[in-house]
Formats: structure tokens, sequence, C-alpha cells
């Protein structure tokens, strides 16, 4: 399964032209806002989840070094109401926490079978402070477990823990720019000598990411840089393994869209990827048009094509996508995704989930769940689920 944080990046900054009401310029800014993107946090992926929009949910993702498939969500519509309210009425600092659950399987032609099973927790808290209107720094900490189990032999191929610290600017300058930054230091030590792979010393990885968004009257555009810890496996053939990977992939791209009519937008984007692995460096596009039928509230559908020059891999994806509120303090968030590769001769089927409950005027607490399976060619499954709390101060 190909992690395709650029085509999540870019699906979710198709949310930023929904339309020009204020509510939906602030749910475009919270779309790219790693904050808001995993549930109070991202706050990426973290990204093996918390990449990212490298905008954020993604970027949320990739901060939690989780890979994701799907397009990102939509904030929830109460969530932008409240950032609507005047800088005097917000709170000068806030409190989040989440805890993160991934797992994937890896799927190998060669073996025929699943050859590897990858699990990752991440535990993450974060302070955020407003230093004046518009300047917000945060500071936080994420602690967590990463473990692969092998298949073929029954053991450990390696069980790691990941922690660091990292820092947060975001800088709003209405009503069109804003700017997320975040930097990372993440070190991975053996958390026992289970693993056929050890470390036998501290490792360091220098990670983070930088996203510039501007939204004007019908037209949004979007700079982003990211350095995510690299996912995709190393195979040993040698020793029949996925073998322990720590190295850096970097991502960097632009991204635009416009609104064609009422209810319609397109856009495109162009992305630079080196990896971590033996992949080739190389560019990404893509182009994605979506559409908000009128006769129900809070629906998405999009149809979207990307190309990868190097291994001249096409993609095409179909992503449906309802956002309402059952209850004044929630809102729920479905979508399914189904994307085809030509080069794997894969069909990819994602669905996710995201519960978003305001729980009065300084409890803020998000569920986020996925589930992804392919057929064909390649077999990968995964899942990811991720609770946060926010709580926010006067």
């Amino acid at each position: 399964m190909r992690n395709r944080a650029p085509e999540l990046i870019f699906f979710s900054l198709f949310l930023f032209a929904v339309s020009l009401t204020p509510v939906a310029v602030l749910r475009a800014q919270a779309a790219t806002d790693p904050e808001n993107q995993a549930s109070a946090i991202p706050d990426p992926p973290q990204s093996t989840e918390e990449i990212l929009s490298m905008s954020s949910w993604v970027l949320d993702l990739e901060e939690s070094g989780l890979p994701s498939l799907s397009s990102s969500s939509g904030q929830a519509v109460g969530r932008a109401e409240k950032r609507s309210q005047p800088e005097s009425q917000k709170r000068s600092a806030s409190l989040s926490s989440y805890l993160s659950l991934y797992g994937h399987e890896d799927f190998h032609p060669v073996y025929g079978d699943v050859l590897s099973t990858w699990s990752e927790t991440t535990m993450q808290t974060r302070l955020s402070l407003p230093l004046r209107q518009g300047h917000t720094v945060s500071l936080g900490w994420f602690d967590g477990r990463i473990s692969q189990e092998n298949n073929l032999f029954n053991d450990t191929d390696f069980n790691l823990q990941r922690q660091g610290p990292f820092f947060d600017y975001d800088l709003a300058l209405p009503p069109s720019l804003r700017l997320n930054l975040r930097v990372r230091d993440e070190r991975f030590t053996d958390r026992d000598d289970s693993g056929f792979y050890r470390i036998n010393d501290d490792t360091h990885l220098a990670t983070g990411y930088l996203a510039i968004n501007y939204l004007g009257k019908g037209f949004w555009a979007a700079a982003n840089y990211t350095r995510e810890r690299e996912t995709d496996p190393e195979y040993d053939f040698a020793n029949n393994r996925a073998a322990l990977n720590i190295r850096a992939k970097e991502l960097s791209g632009l991204a635009s869209g416009f609104m064609l009519a009422d209810n319609w937008e397109i856009g495109g984007s162009l992305y630079h990827e080196q990896y971590g692995t033996a992949r080739p460096t190389q560019w990404n596009a893509n182009v994605q048009l979506s559409h908000w039928p009128l006769f129900l509230q809070g629906l998405r559908i999009s149809i979207g094509s990307g190309y990868y020059t190097e291994e001249e891999e096409k993609i095409y994806n179909l992503a449906i996508a309802h956002q309402w509120r059952p209850l004044p303090p929630m809102s729920v968030q479905i979508e399914y995704q189904m994307e085809y590769s030509e080069n794997d001769d894969s069909l990819l089927n994602e669905g996710s989930l995201l519960c978003s409950w305001d729980m009065g005027d300084r409890f803020f607490f998000d569920v986020r769940t996925r589930y992804a399976h392919e057929s064909g060619g390649d077999r990968d499954e995964e899942y990811f689920l991720q609770a946060a709390l926010r709580i926010e101060f006067f």
C-alpha cells in the first residue's frame, strides 16, 4: 500500500473554497491547521498520520508518523463557528492531549502473503499560548511505541520507543493568510532486546513541516514543506524481513483551486518527493473536481487523478463525504474513498469517521477512526483510531 501523502494533503486543501461565507473560510483554515485536524490537536500525519495535510490532519497524521491513503476530512462546523468569535472572547491558552493507535499489514507480492504487521501507539500533549492577536506558540511532548511482527518467522523484527519534544508556531493574518510551523526532535531507542533489528544506541531524527495557506475570493492556494519519518518498508530479502529504517522523507509542493460555479470547484497540485527508501526521487501531480450537491446539505463528492513521474504510475480516486450535526454540541463526518492504482492493479477501499463533541465552553472531545483495505495486486490492510481532548482556559 503506497503512502500517498501528497494526494491526502491536496484533497484536504480542497475544503478551502466550499463557499465564501465566514464560517466556510474558518472551516477551510481549520482543515489545514494541524491542531484541528486530528481532533482538538493538530494539530499530521503527528503523521505514520499526525503528514499529513502537510497541512493539517495529514500533518498530524504525519506527526504520528502514520501513513494514510484517504482524503482528509473537514473540521466540525461547530469548531469553525467557535473560531469565528472575536479574539477578545477566545481563551488565552489551551491544553490538548491525544492517544492514537495504528496498525498495518504489509502484503508483499513476492511472498504472496502478509510479510509483516506494524503497530504504533502515540500519546501527545501540547500547551498552546497566544502571544498577541494572530500569533500562537505551542510546546509539546510525544511518547509512543513502534513494533513490527514478522509473520514468516513469528517473531519480532523491531520494538522501539519513539519520543521527543516539538514546537509549533501559528500565524493568522486576517482575512486571507495563515502560516503553520512545526519543529520536532524524534528520539528512537530499543524497548528491549526482542527485535531482530536493534538500534543499540539512541537515534535522533529531526522532522517537522511548514504550511502557508491563502484564501481569496473564489480562489485558494497553498505551499507546503514537510520532513517526516519514512514509513514505507525497506525489504531485507536476505533475511526475509522488512528492515528497520529510521530515515526521513521530504515532500514539498504547491496546490491551488478555484470555484467554477456555485458548489463546484477544481484544483491541482504538484509535489516533489524525496524518500528514505530505494524509491526514486520524483514529482507527483494531482487534479481533483469537487461538487457539493444541493439536495443534501453537507454532502461532498470528489473525483481525482494523480501521476508519479519516475514510477510512471497513475492513480484514480473517488471520495464521498457527508457532515451533519445530530445534536447541537456534536458534529459527525463520514467519508468513503475508492482509489485505483494502475501499477499495482489494486483497488483501495477506505472508510473514516470523525465525531466532535463540544462539552461546554472549555472542553472539546474528538474521536477519529479509519479502516482501509486493498484488493487485487496489492492486499495491504490498515486501521487507525485516535481520541483527543482539548481544554481551553481564560
